[in-house]
């Protein structure tokens, strides 16, 4: 008879979420780039107030500034 081990067990990990990170970005193309840029000012401005409106706070957004 051969040797062996049986190992038989179960087990769970509960782990509550502590903080979310979601980066957003936005692009917009046009032919001048200051239609452009009011575009995705609109649309971050847009962006904002859903993520304000669906709960998150000032406090926990961060903006990352626009590149041109």
């Amino acid at each position: 008879m051969e040797s062996y081990i049986e190992v038989v067990g179960e087990s769970s990990y509960t782990k509550i979420v502590q903080e979310y990170v979601a980066d957003i970005n936005l692009s917009v193309r046009a032919v001048k780039s200051e239609t452009a840029f009011d575009e995705v000012m609109v649309l971050r401005n847009r962006c904002i107030e859903t993520l304000l409106s669906s709960g998150l706070e000032h406090s926990e957004l961060q903006e990352g500034g626009a590149e041109a």
